[in-house]
């Protein structure tokens, strides 16, 4: 090893030390790891020590012809996953990323091809435009011509583009707390004309939640304008009545002409916390005409979760069917799967709701659950939801045919604030 990198001990130590040295480090890692995926042979170079004979062996490997291109191809992405792995080590310390700096200072980066300069604005460009994504690059689309594989990096291709990352596109070891490192990644640079970015919802829920932080940090450094989106509505687990009409995922319609049922909706992902450990999150009404209902609330489990049986074991046919949820019917009724929930606030009524009004819902540190029709609050249950557990946006369109878009992070308003 080059030098001698301090072991953390965990996680939760790590994230200590980054919040005391702030995003200084964490945006110096990211350079670094993008420096990583531009190089070749890595190893040339380097000062001699008890690791010298192994890192002989690799720099001949690398270049030795009877190995075969796919072979040297496939160690060399093994030992670039290697280097991500250090400096993600590193990120809490500033006297081992200087290591690394230097390190990569040292390291000729001549072997690495040049660029083929192609116009972004060329046909082709504006082909990619059309059948491009995220998907077609792991099918191997990159691999048809060496021009696409230029292209794919060109922004142009992915101008105005609505991007999902699915769970395989972000799984990777080198994510600890707000830094680390995934394949993906590296084409964050060339998303920066994209509109958006969503994460789509995971089986594995702990994968997804490493996966966010950095992903946050890496977008905010690469590609600043995008909007990232990491909760919207779940298109795998979701009511047979409805709809999700947009690439993004945030707007929902139900089927017109469908019996009651069939119209739950899950969050992909779960709603982060204010400063004040306040969870919340809006819907806003798009259509819904007289005697249309819609009923709304939060889960403690992911969609995944929710549905992954319910062939063998049940059907989710309405909101209050979810595990572990708490919703508030149209009438007013707190609902759900815990015993003595059920609550009623007359002053709300969902069938006053009309186009174009936005609805809030707020849980406080205290367990109570909130409902804000444009910013004013309407109504409020004592429905004792654990401040502990990560609670899923959930809305049912429970008959009609009524159209609404999700606002992830929209804060309520207090009244007179």
């Amino acid at each position: 090893r080059p030098c001698s990198l301090p072991v953390a001990a965990g996680p939760r130590m790590r994230l200590v030390a980054m919040a005391a040295t702030g995003g200084a480090a964490a945006e110096r890692a990211l350079r670094l790891h993008e420096r990583v995926d531009r190089l070749g042979v890595v190893f040339h170079g380097l000062q001699a020590s008890s690791a010298s004979p192994l890192a002989d062996a690799v720099a001949r490997a690398l270049t030795a012809k009877s190995l075969g291109a796919p072979q040297r191809a496939r160690l060399a992405s093994r030992l670039r996953a290697v280097l991500h792995e250090g400096v993600v080590d590193a990120a809490d310390d500033a006297a081992a990323l200087s290591c690394w700096s230097g390190i990569l200072d040292d390291v000729d980066e001549g072997a690495t091809p040049s660029a083929v300069v192609l116009p972004a604005c060329g046909s082709w460009a504006r082909i990619l435009n059309f059948v491009i994504s995220v998907q077609v690059l792991v099918a191997g689309l990159a691999a048809v011509s060496r021009s696409f594989r230029h292209l794919a990096a060109e922004p142009a291709c992915w101008l105005g583009h609505d991007i999902t990352l699915e769970e395989g596109h972000l799984r990777s070891s080198t994510m600890r707390g707000d830094v680390g490192w995934c394949q993906i990644f590296r084409l964050l640079p060339a998303l920066r004309a994209a509109r958006s970015l969503r994460v789509a919802s995971f089986a594995d829920i702990l994968s997804r939640e490493r996966a966010i932080p950095p992903l946050r940090s890496a977008c905010r450094l690469f590609c600043p304008s995008i909007a990232l989106l990491d909760c919207t509505f779940c298109e795998r687990h979701r009511g047979e009545h409805v709809e999700l009409p947009s690439p993004r995922r945030v707007t929902a319609r139900r089927r017109p002409s469908q019996p009651k049922g069939g119209g739950v909706l899950v969050g992909t992902g779960p709603l982060p916390r204010s400063p004040c450990g306040t969870r919340c999150f809006a819907i806003r009404i798009e259509e819904l005409r007289p005697g249309e209902r819609l009923d709304i609330g939060v889960t403690a489990l992911p969609p995944y979760e929710q549905f992954k049986n319910r062939a063998v074991h049940r059907q989710v046919a309405f909101a209050e069917d979810l595990l572990s949820s708490w919703v508030i019917e149209s009438s007013g009724l707190l609902v759900g799967s815990h015993a003595g929930l059920r609550i009623r606030d007359a002053r709300w009524n969902a069938r006053l709701l009309c186009a174009g009004d936005v609805v809030g819902v707020k849980v406080p540190p205290s367990g109570e659950l909130t409902l804000h029709v444009n910013g004013e609050c309407r109504a409020s249950w004592r429905a004792q939801i654990p401040s502990d557990v990560p609670i899923y946006p959930v809305v049912d369109l429970f008959e009609g045919a009524p159209v609404l878009r999700i606002i992830p992070h929209e804060q309520p308003r207090d009244p007179g604030s």
